[in-house]
């Protein structure tokens, strides 16, 4: 019965990340604009489609472990660590545009 929802659960999450990557990589223009952004450059749709193409290899790796989540719980548990590790070192401040730190200065701390 575990197994049976974890292959659920994955096949769901593998579903979810190909639906957003390929939003992603298809409509660039307008997941900018559901977030408020316009007028941006040609470059900013190329590494939004780039982030697209990395969520469908996710959801394709989530697909190939739901097909034996215990062969595949090595990968499982170390993406659950990148992710937790990632969340906990990651969230910083967001600076103010042309704020500048005092080692980007050169002060001698």
């Amino acid at each position: 019965m575990k197994l049976k929802l974890l292959r659920y659960l994955f096949l769901t999450d593998g579903a979810v990340l190909a639906l957003l990557g390929a939003l992603l990589i298809f409509a660039p223009k307008q997941i900018e604009a559901a977030f408020g952004f316009r007028d941006l450059p040609q470059a900013v749709n190329y590494l939004v489609g780039l982030w697209g193409c990395g969520l469908g290899t996710l959801a394709i790796g989530y697909v190939v472990a739901a097909a034996n989540p215990v062969r595949h719980g090595l990968g499982i548990i170390l993406a659950a660590v990148m992710t937790i590790a990632y969340l906990a070192l990651y969230p910083r401040k967001p600076r103010v545009a042309g704020e500048v730190e005092a080692r980007q200065a050169g002060a001698v701390a």
